[in-house]
């Protein structure tokens, strides 16, 4: 859904700051303040919170929805490899390399089913 219902330039923008979260995520994953996305916060409204299915996406990887703000909770094992994929998707978003399919291409690790399933959920 994020590269299907969005336009190019809005899909760029939120890509990257949908990228920014989970690298800091995927680097620190017990450091609390990279577990929690603030969606009262400007950037995330401007650039993440007007995206089709962006809620999906975070909650697709393990960003559970509060109140105020999406906190990352590892509760399955694949969790952090979904994160992981997620970088290689978002990057290629970010690039316009996403067909419109909703995948993220072929040059990716691991079981691309399962990958795939995070993009064309989202």
């Amino acid at each position: 859904i994020l590269s299907q219902k969005n336009e190019s330039e809005e899909l760029k923008i939120g890509a990257q700051m949908l990228y920014l979260y989970c690298k800091n995520l995927s680097k620190n994953p017990t450091v609390p303040r990279y577990r929690k996305i603030y969606t009262n916060n400007n950037s995330f409204k401007k650039k993440v919170g007007n995206l089709v299915g962006a809620k999906e996406f975070l909650s697709e990887l393990g960003f559970v929805e509060r109140t105020n703000f999406f906190e990352w909770s590892e509760t399955s094992p694949g969790t952090k490899s979904q994160l992981d994929f997620a970088l290689v998707a978002l990057e290629q978003i970010q690039k316009g390399q996403v067909g419109d399919t909703g995948s993220a291409g072929s040059d990716t690790s691991g079981d691309k089913s399962e990958q795939n399933e995070v993009i064309e959920a989202n």
